[in-house]
């Protein structure tokens, strides 16, 4: 049960480190997981979207952008894309972790 307890606090600190990571990058910032969820969505485009992050964590990329349903998950950079109606552009970048690809 110790162990566990300990498991659990340094998978909250690993989590809140993540999170913060995420909230100093200038651009907005989405993390996909391998079933095409998303994760973690960073405050910068939290404020873009107008919305709070839980409301997209765990639903399909392809909700928020429909332009990358059917993308490779391989790197492409400046993918055009529309966001709540606005333009963007946007990069895929894959993030391989401990054998597995994360997009």
């Amino acid at each position: 049960v110790g162990r566990l307890r300990d498991n659990i606090a340094i998978e909250v600190a690993r989590q809140g480190f993540i999170s913060q990571l995420m909230d100093n990058i200038a651009a907005g910032v989405v993390a996909v997981g391998r079933e095409n969820r998303i994760n973690e969505i960073n405050s910068v485009m939290e404020r873009f979207l107008r919305c709070d992050k839980s409301d997209f964590l765990g639903r399909d990329i392809a909700e928020l952008v429909p332009d990358l349903a059917g993308h490779a998950p391989h790197a492409e950079l400046e993918i055009p894309a529309t966001i709540n109606g606005v333009s963007v552009l946007l990069n895929r970048i894959p993030i391989l972790h401990r054998e597995a690809q994360c997009r």
